[in-house]
């Protein structure tokens, strides 16, 4: 059963500039200057506790205009390293199931051919996190690093590093948790789900006979 909670942390954060150049285009300082990335963390529920699994979003924010696009693990582009999450391990808390966006086919004036990107507004990454049975209680913070390359027509950009920090609080199993209502994402729970499930078997028998003589009388 799904506890309610959410938290969101606006982290402001510094890139780190690389200098390696990619094999696809030329490499150019992309982005508004002066203006670092932002890391956005949603929490579904306010504590994590024990031996459950939760839902975790880890956003990348770089700018509010359309200029700059980022690449995905899904849609990897040769000589253009996607957006990457990295987390370092923490005791009791184990992530699964990084979930990236979906890339579309854009046109930039320094490719001969189209490039899978997604618009680097708003980047987010879901993930799955669980709290073991023997997880320490309290405040915990999962680190780790977002690694990614910039993409618009001037090119590709240097390989940027954004630290990402995700504050936890692990509790007991049975403790309660409430959801905040700016989670970004629609979710069904699996309580509403099998609720859909047996309206439709119950309602099937009414309905269908229903839909076929509104058809025939449209004929």
């Amino acid at each position: 059963m799904w506890r309610k909670a959410c938290a969101i942390l606006v982290l402001a954060v510094t890139a780190q500039a690389q200098n390696q150049a990619p094999a696809t285009g030329a490499q150019s300082n992309l982005g508004i200057a002066g203006v670092a990335p932002r890391i956005q963390v949603n929490r579904y529920y306010t504590e994590l506790r024990r031996a459950t699994t939760e839902d975790i979003v880890v956003v990348l924010i770089l700018q509010k205009d359309f200029v700059d696009f980022l690449t995905t693990p899904a849609s990897p582009v040769p000589g253009i390293l996607p957006v990457a999450l990295e987390l370092q391990p923490a005791e009791g808390l184990r992530p699964s199931k990084l979930r990236y966006p979906k890339a579309h086919k854009k046109k930039f004036a320094f490719a001969a051919d189209q490039i899978p990107v997604y618009g680097a507004v708003w980047f987010p990454i879901q993930l799955r996190l669980k709290a073991e049975q023997d997880a320490p209680l309290g405040q915990q913070v999962l680190v780790g690093k977002l690694t990614y390359q910039t993409v618009n027509d001037g090119g590709v950009s240097a390989l940027q590093q954004v630290e990402v920090q995700i504050p936890i609080t692990v509790v007991n199993h049975r403790s309660h948790a409430s959801r905040d209502k700016d989670w970004p994402f629609t979710r069904i729970s699996g309580g509403q789900m099998a609720l859909i499930i047996v309206l439709a078997i119950v309602l099937s028998p009414v309905l269908v006979p229903l839909c076929t003589v509104a058809f025939n009388g449209c004929g």
